[in-house]
C-alpha cells in the first residue's frame, strides 16, 4: 500500500507523500487542509478535524447560549454568512470551512441543550423539520446543487428526525429497538475513530494474499463490518470507558 502499487485509489491517495515533522504535527493539531497535507492513510481525519474545532469554538458560544438560544443562533448564522464572503490567509484557510459547517453542527448542540433542559424549546415544533428528509431524498439534487448547502439542509432534516424521536419518548412511546442498540451507541465513537485504519490494514492483507487484485465478492465486506464493530466494542472498555468514568 505504501509503495502506491495497489488498485485502491482511496488508499493510495497521498499515502507515501510528505512524511515530515511539520506535516505530522499539523495533523496532530488538526490543522490539515491548508499548508498541511494528509498524513499517510489518515484521509478521514477531515471529519475529526471539524469536530475538534467545533469543540474548541463552542465554549465561546456557551455563555451566550445560556442567556438566549435565539441570540446564540443569530451569532452562528452570522458567522456562517460572514464566512461565505471573508477570505482567510492561506495558512489558516481551513478555518473558513470550519466556520461554515459550524452552523450544521450547532443543530446537534441545540438538541443537547433541549434534552438537558438548558433550553425550553419544544420537541414538537422542531420535529416539523423532519419533512425535509423525504423532500431532499426525492428532489434534493434538482433543487440544491451546492454541496455545502445540501449538507446543511440534510443536517436540518435529521435534526427534525431526532426531535421527533424525543417527542415520541416524551409522550410515553417506548422505542425498545433503540434501547436494544444502546451497546452500539456506547462504542460508536470508538467505531468512528478506528474503522478506517482497520479497513486499510485488512485491505493490505487481502491484496497481498490475492496477488494485488481487489476481491470480486462482497463477502469480505460482510465479514469485516461485524469484525470492526467487535473490535470497537472491546476497545471501548479498554480505552474509552476508563477516560469517561468518574473516579471518586
Amino acid at each position: 500500500i505504501y509503495s502506491g502499487q495497489t488498485p485502491n485509489t482511496l488508499l493510495n491517495n497521498n499515502i507515501s507523500l510528505n512524511h515530515s515533522w511539520t506535516n505530522l504535527v499539523g495533523n496532530l493539531l488538526f490543522w490539515r487542509g491548508s499548508t498541511v497535507d494528509i498524513w499517510g492513510t489518515n484521509t478521514p481525519l477531515w471529519s475529526l478535524k471539524y469536530e475538534w474545532w467545533f469543540y474548541m469554538i463552542y465554549p465561546l458560544l456557551f455563555g451566550v447560549n445560556k442567556k438566549s438560544v435565539l441570540i446564540s443562533g443569530i451569532v452562528v448564522v452570522s458567522i456562517f454568512i460572514a464566512s461565505l464572503f471573508v477570505s482567510f490567509p492561506a495558512a489558516i484557510s481551513f478555518i473558513q470551512s470550519v466556520l461554515q459547517y459550524l452552523l450544521f453542527w450547532w443543530f446537534g448542540a441545540l438538541l443537547a441543550d433541549i434534552y438537558t433542559k438548558r433550553s425550553t424549546l419544544s420537541y414538537s415544533y422542531l420535529s416539523a423539520f423532519i419533512i425535509i428528509l423525504p423532500l431532499m431524498a426525492v428532489f434534493g439534487e434538482r433543487w440544491v446543487s451546492n454541496t455545502m448547502l445540501s449538507d446543511g439542509i440534510w443536517a436540518l432534516g435529521f435534526f427534525g428526525l431526532l426531535n421527533f424521536f424525543f417527542f415520541l419518548q416524551q409522550k410515553g412511546f417506548r422505542l425498545s429497538v433503540m434501547k436494544r442498540l444502546k451497546w452500539l451507541g456506547d462504542c460508536s465513537y470508538t467505531l468512528y475513530i478506528i474503522h478506517f485504519p482497520i479497513l486499510v490494514f485488512i485491505n493490505g492483507i487481502i491484496l497481498h494474499a490475492n496477488g494485488n487484485q481487489m476481491p470480486k465478492s462482497f463477502i469480505y465486506v460482510l465479514l469485516i463490518i461485524p469484525f470492526i464493530i467487535f473490535i470497537s466494542y472491546i476497545i471501548h472498555f479498554i480505552v474509552e470507558k476508563p477516560f469517561t468514568t468518574t473516579r471518586k
